[in-house]
């Protein structure tokens, strides 16, 4: 759906809410070249656009070959690399995301999706599958630990992370992932040319081919990225889960015109299919442990090679003291050396021209 809102000034990116504003600095990628703003919605095929944007502007290779990144596969080091290659089209300055949301040639689009597809979506690939960059602040939290061996269970373990939400974080939710998108994205400050739907996105893709003409290629061409092991489904809904998830994303319902009865399934869900994906489930926990085990020890050897570090620069620096206050004591010896030659040369000239005193 398209939105077209009338502002009557200048919006200033730094007196938006903070949620906006981290997420506008975080996932807003700019194009000068091609006059587009794309505001990021997490899990909401953001992987697959921001590979879009990336071959729009050129850096899929640069992406692909960028070092240093903490992401556990391929396809997420887009998240982070594409920054720090492309500095002047993400990871932009307050000053730029207001240049790019005041200017009137500028197509700005974002993508939101149903809240409850969305939600579980975010649960099941941040906590279900335990990513390392996610995880950590959760580990102690009762819902961590619960089962998941067959449907039953994973609904109910999925309940359980709502009702961490809701009693421990909610309003204030901490992680991005599971943030209101209305809060993220800040429609009614900010102009949007399209704020499309996943479910539908016939007009994004439309409005984006006029904006861009022969720069334009189908962004769901590249295909879906980051895709969930277990499917969305109803079943996995329960009546507590669906209550709090209409509850606490009341803005998304309301503002996107999402309906608050939970959707339909995307495809057929059974125990045998639900066996193989959670056995996918426990493989990728144990390569998430490790590969959270090695930034640890990554993480852990750079603190103590930075402790180290210091310490020696405390003791150059301690050395190089020592060494000026020797030469300082040098140049006091020469100094006093001096003076006792100088006093020595002219009790010889007294002495020689028998001008001391005769009681010497």
């Amino acid at each position: 759906m398209g939105t077209e809102l009338a502002l009557e000034s200048l919006i200033d990116c730094a007196v938006l809410p903070d949620d906006c504003k981290s997420n506008l600095q975080q996932n807003g990628y700019y194009s000068g070249t091609h006059q587009l703003l794309y505001v990021a919605t997490p899990k909401a095929a953001c992987t697959t656009l921001k590979w879009w944007f990336a071959d729009l502007i050129g850096q899929t290779v640069a992406v692909r070959s960028a070092p240093g990144s903490p992401e556990s596969s391929p396809e997420l080091v887009i998240h982070d690399a594409l920054g720090r290659v492309a500095p002047g089209s993400a990871c932009l300055t307050p000053a730029e995301i207001s240049q790019a949301i005041n200017n009137p040639d500028c197509f700005r689009f974002c993508l939101v999706r149903n809240p409850f597809s969305r939600i579980f979506s975010a649960w099941q690939s941040k906590w279900l599958l335990r990513e390392p960059l996610q995880i950590g602040p959760y580990r102690k939290h009762a819902f961590y630990n619960l089962p998941v061996t067959n449907i039953a269970e994973v609904a109910m373990a999925f309940e359980a992370f709502l009702e961490f939400l809701n009693s421990v974080e909610f309003p204030n939710i901490l992680d991005q992932h599971v943030k209101l998108q209305y809060s993220l994205l800040c429609p009614d400050r900010i102009r949007y040319s399209v704020v499309g739907k996943l479910e539908d996105s016939t007009e994004l893709c439309k409005r984006l081919s006029v904006h861009l003409g022969s720069a334009y290629k189908p962004p769901f061409s590249f295909g879906q990225r980051n895709e969930s092991l277990i499917i969305y489904h109803p079943t996995l809904i329960t009546a507590r889960a669906e209550e709090l998830i209409r509850t606490m994303y009341a803005a998304d319902f309301d503002h996107f015109r999402y309906s608050t009865t939970k959707p339909s399934s995307q495809g057929e869900l059974n125990e045998n299919a639900l066996r193989i994906a959670l056995a996918a489930v426990r493989m990728l926990r144990g390569r998430h442990q490790r590969i959270g085990e090695m930034w640890a020890e990554y993480h852990a050897n750079m603190e103590y090679l930075q402790n180290r570090l210091l310490q020696l620069q405390q003791i150059i620096d301690q050395q190089q003291l020592n060494f000026a206050n020797l030469d300082n004591q040098r140049q006091q010896a020469r100094e006093e050396i001096v003076r006792a030659e100088a006093q020595l040369a002219l009790l010889k000239e007294l002495w020689l021209g028998d001008g001391l005193p005769e009681s010497l």
